[in-house]
């Protein structure tokens, strides 16, 4: 329990004669910008009650009883939960506590903010709270989330801007490793959210921002981030793609892009998967004709199959495509006159990562997942 008790003592001459006041009471924060008190003026008048409201402009009192009676029942509320902490923590979770803080509780725990019920007639104080309340919730360990059909997650979210600013909005992703299928025959299309592709902390999905700011102060500053959504194209059997020597399993195409604080960006990341290639005979060794025959008249699955590999562009501009895993490379010409890295066996999640833009403050290669130039291991 924190009680903050206060005492006023003023004596002065005035052009109105001598005034003199005495106070008791009890702040209601540890600033002392607002506080309770009995105050007596030591002349031929009552003692009286008075709420206080201390700013850059000074001292001012609020005689109201109807302000003085929240002010109260703040103070009365606050010892009381203090005194019953123990018994409200069986009721209001940990995380709860946590993300009420500076709302309704103060002090890191579960005793009531007396400023709480003053606020509530105060629609200034009342929406600084508001706000406070959206950014414990967005920022918290585990912020608020609603999880649909065990597929789709909608949650607030956070995204930090540095020197203290965050962005705050909602989150609408798919739960991990979880797709959306299309009613379509023929051709399965699914949507999907990978950023697996995408470097640094991003929050996958479709996040809205709506505030921007710091926790005390926050502005209405709208913005957007889109972060590995994409669509897959398989067929329920066999290749997508099938032209005899080339067939294709299937084919993948996510997107990154975002506006915000930290400026504009945006990216793709094409993924092929399951690209086989029969090699036919030719040329004068009559030996190696007839091996490289046999296995382009073979089976699918006996086919050489490859997949091409991801990799990002220079700051300036298009760069050297670079492998993700798994795969010891070949060569393959792609976007922009420049190389991806294949293989000669088989891969199964491997793409292409082309960046359009970048964030003001971020280049490309620090959003599109890039590696050295070296081979992969396989």
């Amino acid at each position: 329990m924190t009680l903050r008790p206060e005492i006023v003592i003023r004596a002065g001459i005035t052009a109105g004669g001598f005034t003199r006041l005495v106070g008791v009471g009890l702040a209601l924060d540890s600033a002392g910008t607002d506080a309770i008190e009995c105050r007596w003026r030591i002349d031929g008048s009552a003692p009286y009650v008075a709420g206080l409201t201390r700013d850059g402009t000074g001292e001012h009192e609020q005689l109201d009883p109807e302000d003085i009676a929240l002010r109260v029942l703040g103070l009365a509320v606050s010892i009381a939960t203090s005194v019953m902490a123990a018994e409200l923590g069986s009721i209001v979770t940990v995380r709860a506590t946590r993300m009420l803080q500076g709302v309704v509780f103060t002090g890191g725990d579960l005793t009531i903010d007396p400023g709480f019920f003053t606020a509530l007639v105060n629609p200034e104080a009342l929406l600084a709270r508001l706000k406070r309340l959206a950014w414990n919730a967005a920022t918290d360990a585990s912020p608020l989330s609603l999880t649909i059909d065990s597929t789709v997650t909608l949650a607030l979210a956070h995204k930090s801007l540095g020197g203290g600013r965050e962005a705050l909005g909602v989150n609408l992703a798919l739960v991990p490793g979880k797709r959306f299928a299309f009613p379509t025959t023929g051709i399965d299309v699914a949507l999907e959210v990978d950023a697996t592709w995408i470097t640094g902390t991003v929050e996958p999905g479709l996040s809205i921002y709506l505030l921007e700011g710091t926790i005390t102060d926050l502005d209405l500053a709208p913005g957007f981030s889109i972060m590995g959504i994409g669509l897959r194209f398989t067929k329920p059997a066999g290749p997508l793609l099938d032209l005899g020597a080339i067939q294709l399993d299937g084919i993948a195409f996510h997107v990154y892009a975002e506006a915000t604080g930290l400026g504009v960006g945006g990216g793709a990341n094409l993924e092929l998967v399951g690209l086989g290639v029969a090699p036919g005979g030719g040329g004068n060794n009559g030996v190696a004709n007839n091996i490289m025959s046999d296995v382009g008249s073979s089976s699918a699955n006996n086919r050489p199959v490859f997949s091409p590999l991801p990799g990002a562009p220079e700051a300036s501009g298009p760069g050297p495509r670079t492998c993700r895993s798994g795969c010891v490379p070949a060569t393959l010409p792609v976007l922009g006159g420049s190389s991806s890295s294949v293989n000669s066996a088989r891969c199964t999640s491997t793409g292409l990562v082309w960046a359009l833009w970048s964030p003001a403050v971020e280049s490309p290669r620090s959003r599109c997942s890039s590696t050295a130039s070296s081979p992969c291991s396989g």
